[in-house]
């Protein structure tokens, strides 16, 4: 339940005489619930948060403007290690243009399971599934990664070093914003 009030402050008179000015503040409460209240004072736009007995002043962001593209969203993920499969490094790169995530997803090294499986070809259903999760741990994409269709990488001596997938999928900006944090399961890997 939202409860909105209005509130006016007479903090002060100023002047003296037939110059004297009322100085008025009027407030605008938001309580947004879970003991958050948002103050706003409507004649300056300052927005307050008031939690319990803390009360913060929120500042306008500083990111672009409405309408205007960000110049740069590409993220450099954490790699992760999946001791299951072998002690296999999993790495994930993101950027998002005009629509669309671009990834690159990466496994190293080329070894163990993961070689087993690639090697199988098309006939293979090992896959990897990359989640991507909001700061609240809600779910907001899935893209499962079918291991036949990642490329080996190999190093200078023609040696496989990891298999890796450069490849897209529709996204709006708003949710790639969104994204804070993400995982790698995996499914279809024989013992």
């Amino acid at each position: 339940m939202i409860f909105m009030a209005s509130i006016t402050v007479f903090p002060f008179l100023a002047g003296c005489g037939n110059d004297q000015k009322e100085v008025k503040n009027t407030y605008e409460l938001l309580n947004a619930g879970g003991g958050l209240v948002y103050r706003m004072n409507k004649g300056s736009g300052e927005v307050t948060l008031i939690v319990g007995p803390e009360i913060r002043k929120l500042e306008e962001g500083t990111g672009t403007k409405p309408g205007q593209p960000k110049a740069n969203y590409l993220t450099e993920w954490p790699a992760a290690t999946n001791s299951q499969l072998g002690g296999i490094t999993l790495k994930l790169r993101t950027n998002w243009r005009e629509g669309n995530m671009f990834y690159i997803f990466e496994v190293s090294p080329y070894l163990g399971r993961v070689q087993t499986e690639h090697d199988k070809g098309a006939t293979t259903e090992a896959r990897f599934i990359l989640n991507f999760y909001d700061s609240d741990g809600f779910q907001l994409l899935r893209i499962p990664v079918q291991l036949s269709q990642m490329e080996k990488t190999v190093d200078a001596d023609g040696k496989p070093t990891s298999v890796s997938v450069n490849t897209t999928i529709a996204c709006s900006a708003a949710t790639y914003e969104a994204i804070k944090i993400w995982s790698a399961g995996w499914a279809g890997f024989g013992p």
